[in-house]
């Protein structure tokens, strides 16, 4: 049994937390929200599917000093400017870590998680779908076979209807957010293409328009 805590209750942990209590060995312990309404919902989901109740706690300290020792791994799902502190909490905690993409907002903040990674031994995966995709890593090893031939080039696109789908949610707001369309869901074009390519960016360079938000809507970048 896997004994898991969350820390950030809002939809997408809420989506997650649908499929994890259907899963007999995984148990949703505890949750820690400054949302009551939030930590209430993803509560009764665990409920209505027969499990138990996680315990509840309004700050990830709190629930990391009552629960650390109790839980395996720990998912972060918070607005992006938090991450880091909190990935580097869990990670101090001494408990494996689901982060939430984007990972972090700063090259700094980067660096200290791959140094906590390293110097802890945990492990942290991303949460990118294309980068645990099976048809993805199956699409690498054929390309490694020379399947494919050369590569030549790579064209990606990806769209959301970020502008009314994210209507005065944090997402849209940059002190949150650390940026917008291209940083969050660009961000999974991204990495599935440097996953697929099997190589690092280098160089990035890139045309973006607002388009009268706050954030970026529309991003063009190159490699």
């Amino acid at each position: 049994m896997l004994r898991l805590g969350i820390i950030g209750a809002g939809l997408k942990a809420a989506e997650y937390a649908r499929g994890w209590s259907a899963m007999p060995d995984i148990e949703i312990a505890a949750l820690a929200e400054v949302d009551p309404a939030c930590r209430t919902r993803l509560s009764d989901i665990c409920a209505a599917a027969g499990r138990t109740r996680p315990a509840e706690y309004d700050s990830d300290q709190a629930m990391l000093s009552a629960q650390a020792q109790a839980l395996d791994a720990v998912y972060v799902s918070t607005p992006h400017v938090f991450h880091a502190a909190n990935a580097l909490a869990v990670i101090d905690a001494g408990l494996d870590l689901l982060l939430e993409k984007p990972m972090v907002t700063t090259v700094a903040e980067a660096r200290a998680l791959v140094d906590a990674e390293k110097r802890s031994g945990r492990t942290i995966v991303i949460a990118y779908q294309g980068g645990l995709s099976p048809l993805i890593h199956d699409t690498i090893a054929r390309a490694r076979r020379g399947e494919f031939g050369e590569l030549v080039s790579v064209s990606a696109s990806i769209w959301e209807g970020w502008a009314k789908n994210y209507a005065g949610h944090w997402k849209q707001k940059p002190a949150i957010s650390g940026g917008g369309f291209m940083f969050d869901t660009g961000a999974h074009m991204m990495n599935t293409v440097c996953v697929l390519a099997d190589a690092e960016f280098e160089r990035l360079c890139a045309f973006t328009n607002n388009r009268g938000l706050d954030v970026d809507l529309a991003c063009a970048p190159a490699k």
